[in-house]
Parts: structure tokens; C-alpha cells; sequence
């Protein structure tokens, strides 16, 4: 499976951030949150600049072409996953002789690119991360990079097509995506002990569970899950725990690494003292979670301030679980 890998660890410095909403980065969409369910347009236009397409932290938007090559540099093993959802993440990774170097991320038939540095893993390995716009309706992009070094040569770029699963919104949303085809689940636990999974996709309040990947290591190779607060949904005030579980590791010879991300009313939130998007590796060997949830730690707990908090004006139901939900549940 072709993968993409994008890590970058770093705060938000370079990122505007709204301080009334408690939100880094992309334009805020209309108050209610974007469509739950976008409608792909068929391709990009130059007249789409990359910062309505996805944010790198701490990175530098440049307008104008990707730059052309003017050296051969060397780079390896670029791995991502092949899908993306608009308010997900994207994790890419790489390898190169070079040492230290910046690299150029962007996008085919986008206006704009990212100028970032690479965090080092081990080896020559590199890797950075990507958050793709909530409201970001394509149906494919393909992710352009090219490596830097520091007299300004620039390599040839590599390109690497991902397709876009539309995911829903709303307000607020939670999403998480893994590197590899493992049965990965997202946990969302709200103020008033609601708990959402694939054993409750829709909660009381209106949220709302829409993809479920890689269900009991049947695999579909999205890796990607979604959690979305849908029209008329309440959005307590209190804290929110967000997990990322281990229900089956359908290949214990590889680590798995996870990102959640947070929206609010189309932005990135920005919450104290955690980064996000939020990381997490299940190492080598790592062992089957199921749904409990009680020993581990969240990957990410956040905060709705009363300011932000949301009275819904439906009423809503439990829907009924998936079969391979059904399955899932009885396996415990």
C-alpha cells in the first residue's frame, strides 16, 4: 500500500490564531459549521491557493509555482496513506543521505507551497504532517515535495495522488487517521459520560460516528476515522477524552502511528498545553485493546468553554450498528 507520511511536532508559532474562538489557522466557516456531507468538485484550480487546501505547522506559505528542479537530490521510500479526509490528517515520511534540509510541499494545480523543516526519525528517515481544511471538497490531490538544501538547490519533486473520502463537519470534529491497515478505532467521551464508537456511532447530543475503517481487520485501506456533530447537535461545555484503541492489529510486525485532530467552527483548536493534531505509535508486537478504554490514556483531552458551547434544537437517536459492528461487539 502506497503511504504517505507527514509528521511535524511543533507549536502552531507561525499559524494565525483567533483568540476569541480558541482556533489556529484556516479561515472560521459560517456559525452552524460546514455541510456534513461535501460535495467533491472534480479537480483543483490554480485559483486555489494551498493554504485553503491543508496547513503544515509551523511552516511558511510562499505564493506563487512550486519551484522547478535545478539538482538531482536523492529521496526514498516516500510513504502516505492513499487516502485523506477533509478535517483529517496526512503523515508523510521519507528518506534521504542528505543531512539537515528544508523541502517544498504542495499541490498539483495549486496556487502556493509550504516551506518546513523535516523532523528527523531514526536513521535518514524524515517525516511531517499535514491537516487538510474541514471544509477542503476535492476529490483527489495529488501532494507535490521536493528537498532543499541549505545553498538552495532544489531536487526533483515527488509526487504522491491521495484520494479524498468526504467526511462530515458541522461545528466540531474529531478525526483520526493511522499509517497502516489495522483496525484502528476512534473513542469520543463527552461532558455527560456519552460515549461514541462503533458500538454507538450517534450520541444523544448529535454526535455522530461516519467512518469505520478496517472493521475486525476486514480492510478497505482508508484508515481514516471521523466523528462529526451533525445539524442541531448539542455541544456541551466540559471536557472532552479522545482515544485512539488498538481493537485488532492485523500485522504485529510493524508499528502503527496515529493522528487526531480538532476542529471548532472550521479551525484547528488551539488547546492548552497539548498539540494538535495529537500523536500516538503502537509499537511493534503491540497487543489487541478492544474497546477498553478505562486503562489507557486519552490521546487528547480538550475543553468547551461556555462561550463556545452549543444548544441543539433536535433530538436525537441511537442509529443501528454496522454488521461488522455487531460482530465486533460480540467478540468482546
Amino acid at each position: 500500500m502506497k503511504r504517505i507520511f507527514i509528521y511535524s511536532l511543533a507549536i502552531f508559532a507561525l499559524l494565525s490564531c483567533n483568540p476569541n474562538s480558541g482556533v489556529i489557522g484556516f479561515p472560521p466557516s459560517p456559525a452552524g459549521g460546514s455541510s456534513p456531507t461535501p460535495t467533491p468538485t472534480p479537480t483543483p484550480t490554480p485559483s486555489t491557493s494551498i493554504t485553503d487546501i491543508f496547513v503544515l505547522p509551523s511552516a511558511t506559505a510562499v505564493p506563487g509555482e512550486f519551484p522547478e528542479s535545478t539538482a538531482q537530490l536523492p529521496l526514498s521510500n516516500f510513504s502516505a496513506n492513499n487516502w485523506v479526509l477533509n478535517g483529517g490528517s496526512l503523515y508523510v515520511s521519507y528518506t534521504t543521505d542528505i543531512g539537515p534540509h528544508q523541502i517544498y510541499v504542495g499541490a498539483e494545480g495549486i496556487d502556493g507551497y509550504y516551506v518546513i523543516t523535516p523532523e528527523q526519525g531514526e536513521g535518514n528517515e524524515w517525516h511531517f504532517v499535514l491537516v487538510i481544511s474541514s471544509d477542503m471538497n476535492f476529490e483527489n490531490l495529488v501532494i507535490i515535495i521536493a528537498i532543499v538544501t541549505s545553498d538552495g538547490q532544489v531536487g526533483e519533486a515527488t509526487q504522491a495522488p491521495v484520494e479524498v473520502k468526504a467526511a462530515g463537519s458541522g461545528l466540531l470534529q474529531i478525526s483520526l487517521s493511522f499509517d497502516n491497515e489495522k483496525d484502528v478505532d476512534l473513542h469520543l467521551l463527552e461532558p455527560n459520560g456519552g460515549h461514541i464508537f462503533f458500538g454507538n456511532r450517534r450520541s444523544s447530543n448529535g454526535g455522530f460516528l461516519d467512518i469505520d475503517s478496517n472493521a475486525g481487520c476486514t480492510i478497505d485501506g482508508v484508515n481514516n476515522e471521523n466523528i462529526y456533530y451533525q445539524d442541531g447537535a448539542t455541544i456541551e461545555a466540559g471536557t472532552y477524552k479522545v482515544y485512539a484503541l488498538m481493537y485488532s492489529n492485523c500485522d504485529t510486525s510493524i508499528p502503527t502511528n496515529c493522528i487526531v485532530t480538532v476542529f471548532y467552527n472550521g479551525e484547528i483548536l488551539n488547546i492548552a498545553d497539548q498539540t494538535n493534531p495529537a500523536y500516538k505509535t503502537f509499537p511493534v508486537g503491540a497487543t489487541n485493546e478492544g474497546s477498553n478504554y478505562v486503562d489507557v490514556e486519552p490521546i487528547l483531552t480538550f475543553e468547551i468553554t461556555p462561550e463556545m458551547a452549543i444548544e441543539g434544537s433536535n433530538t436525537f437517536e441511537p442509529v443501528e450498528p454496522t454488521a461488522s459492528a455487531i460482530r465486533k461487539l460480540s467478540n468482546k
